[in-house]
């Protein structure tokens, strides 16, 4: 049965206040796209890129293309109740479509006790705030992502009568929260997880982060037996501070964001501080959220297993493990942050326009959507985004350079890519006490989290695309 966390007449009260807000995203009927050139299922590359687009995944077929989280409780053991499937969400105003995109939200009316709640890893509790976790149905192991994104879970701020920023507020409405767009692997962590942008509690700027396990031929390390070491050679060094180096850490290999701004061709905004999460991110409309992953094509495979996988998570797993035939590195992850406006999250974007009217539970609006009309069913594109060149991207936020000790193809493959926004939990609750604006608050995460939520408005996603490109003769 679905989850169905609170009654119809509070969902309808969630949708009423949504659309009588200037700012806050309405669940409506999906946009109705043209197309062109969908009668071509073939993708041409960007004449300046190494990169072709295969998948693009955007309003037109998010949903279709996303599964809802269902298991009993949430991994990260947080104050969180996932809605189940689309229905539901849509019923009660948890998901829906926004200008230029879709919204994922929370609920931010009941109250909800968490007298009852346990937060022990082998209880299974009902109690948390509704929220919703959606992963992608297809896996990658390799390849340029490009997230289009306006809006991330935050705290309260302030706004002019037309729904435009104004000014934040105090940070105790972002205790509690732990929103993140992310990717896994099968069998964690041996598969790797990669954490774009992530956050809890008052944090002011993104965390950067690597999981996996350690590797076979060293001793230490909390997973799997072993390290797993990476360098940041190459991150932004006026932005970005590499706070752990080991991916096999409890913490992971860690690079936390210092100021969310740099130089135009970093990608990290050109004023103010901040503007790569939470406020400041949504302040400038968001941005452009890029991330290359590339394995060194020096390598030999020694066992069993293709290393490669496909668009499928039953492929095969690598078996063995790659041996660098040459240089030191065996490939990399790096990470750029194109605010809004910017040259390259214009390009990136794409800027192809449709305007719809449509009517949600009597309420009628005009949405105007940038999202690219070259597209065909199930994600499959017939024409490449200019400017996807990370050659061209400058110096990244963060970059995750990978060695023969820790070889990147045995230890991060067939990843899915996931948006949600959790409650405290395994980081934002474990957190709470050293943190002094939330001890404040309550004693408690769950306690605050369920008591007030009003706090909670700003805690959701507005995306309006993901792209996915793969090198020429590679497969994902």
């Amino acid at each position: 049965m679905p989850i169905f966390p609170f009654a119809p007449t509070t969902a309808l009260a969630l949708l009423s206040e949504r659309a009588a807000s200037p700012r806050l995203p309405v669940p409506h009927a999906a946009y109705n796209f043209s197309s062109t050139n969908s009668s071509s299922n073939s993708s041409s590359p960007s004449p300046s890129s190494n990169y072709t687009l295969v998948d693009l995944f955007n309003a037109q077929n998010f949903f279709s293309e996303f599964a809802f989280f269902n298991g009993p409780s949430d991994p990260t053991h947080g104050f969180v109740q996932y809605v189940s499937d689309y229905q539901t969400a849509t019923d009660t105003g948890l998901v829906g479509y926004a200008p230029d995109g879709v919204m994922l939200g929370v609920h931010y009316i009941n109250k909800y006790i968490s007298s009852s709640f346990s937060s022990s890893k082998n209880a299974a509790s009902p109690h948390g705030r509704p929220s919703v976790r959606v992963t992608f149905k297809k896996t990658y192991t390799e390849g340029l992502f490009i997230a289009d994104i306006y809006h991330m879970p935050s705290g309260l701020y302030d706004h002019d009568d037309d729904g435009t920023y104004k000014s934040s507020r105090d940070d105790s409405s972002s205790c509690g929260l732990w929103p993140a767009f992310w990717t896994f692997g099968p069998n964690w962590p041996a598969s790797g997880e990669i954490d774009i942008l992530e956050g809890v509690n008052t944090q002011s700027t993104n965390s950067i982060t690597l999981h996996t396990s350690g590797t076979k031929s060293t001793k230490k390390g909390s997973e799997g037996g072993g390290t797993c070491n990476i360098s940041s050679t190459g991150s932004s060094a006026s932005d970005t501070k590499l706070a752990d180096a080991d991916c096999a850490s409890n913490t992971g290999c860690k690079q936390d964001t210092t100021t969310g701004h740099g130089s135009s061709d970093g990608g990290v905004g050109k004023n103010g501080t901040g503007n790569n999460y939470r406020v400041g991110f949504n302040k400038g409309g968001g941005g452009i959220y890029a991330v290359e992953w590339w394995s060194s094509s020096d390598v030999v495979v020694v066992g069993s297993g293709d290393g490669g996988g496909n668009h499928d998570s039953s492929s095969g797993d690598g078996g063995g493990e790659n041996k660098d035939k040459g240089g030191g590195s065996t490939g990399f992850i790096k990470v750029w942050f194109f605010p809004r406006g910017s040259d390259l999250a214009t390009k990136l974007a794409g800027n192809t326009t449709t305007t719809t009217t449509t009517t949600t539970r009597g309420i009628a609006s005009s949405y105007s959507s940038s999202s690219s009309k070259n597209m065909t069913a199930g994600g499959v594109v017939s024409s490449a985004t200019p400017g996807a060149d990370p050659s061209n991207f400058g110096t990244p936020l963060a970059a995750f350079v990978f060695d023969r000790g820790c070889s990147l193809r045995d230890h991060f493959k067939n990843h899915s890519i996931v948006f949600n926004t959790a409650f405290c939990g395994d980081w934002a609750g474990a957190v709470w006490d050293k943190n002094p604006t939330c001890k404040g608050l309550a004693k408690k995460c769950e306690d605050y989290v369920g008591a007030n939520p009003g706090q909670f408005k700003e805690a959701y996603w507005v995306v309006n695309s993901i792209k996915v490109y793969q090198r020429h003769g590679r497969k994902s």
